[in-house]
């Protein structure tokens, strides 16, 4: 059974992370949330996730905002490319 995740501690930890880590923990969450999506689709239970699709978009979603804060007061850019990589530019 899945616990409620503690999602102030993930702030907390993620606001300690370096703009590149942050990146990275996003795309690498939003890549987590497609596997774990398909393999819900699939609705094989031997196959089933112990976190959803769900989960890992809410975490991204924790990086991300992060990552929004630094750009916004650094006076810097929140990039996606086409693949939907994020990158904190200049």
């Amino acid at each position: 059974m899945q616990r409620n995740p503690d999602w102030n501690d993930l702030e907390k930890r993620a606001r300690k992370m370096s703009d590149e880590a942050l990146a990275y923990s996003a795309n690498d969450a939003m890549e987590a949330a497609e596997c774990a999506e398909a393999i819900e689709r699939e609705g094989i239970p031997e196959r089933s996730c112990a976190k959803s699709g769900g989960y890992y978009r809410d975490e991204a979603t924790i990086y991300r905002t992060e990552l929004r804060k630094r750009a916004n007061k650094n006076d810097k850019v929140l990039r996606t490319d086409d693949d939907g990589i994020i990158s904190l530019e200049d």
